[in-house]
């Protein structure tokens, strides 16, 4: 009987532990959502040297169609593909030893 007493508790920490995790994953996608938006409208400021009356049209422009082709279903994943295009830096990373020696 202790087993199985066991197991379950086991078992749950082992859900807590995901849903930790999934919760973690949900809050840096929208943190990355969010800081591409930030960006954008930082461009955009940058663009007309100041936050005058045109750079702020153009922001809530902006942000009125990401809106819209954000939660769009039809949109949502081009949308999300385009931005993480438009973010591309095109700089080598590193890669580990593990990974060259499969290579060769």
């Amino acid at each position: 009987m202790s087993d199985a007493t066991g197991q379950a508790g086991l078992l749950n920490i082992m859900l807590a532990i995901i849903a930790i995790i999934i919760v973690l994953l949900a809050g840096s996608i929208s943190y990355s959502k969010s800081f591409r938006v930030k960006n954008r409208i930082i461009d955009i400021i940058e663009k007309h040297n100041s936050y005058d009356m045109a750079a702020r049209e153009e922001v809530e422009q902006w942000s009125m169609l990401y809106q819209y082709f954000a939660t769009n279903e039809k949109w949502k994943d081009k949308l999300f593909h385009s931005m993480e295009a438009l973010n591309y830096t095109n700089e080598p990373e590193k890669i580990s030893k593990d990974s060259i020696s499969k290579l060769y």
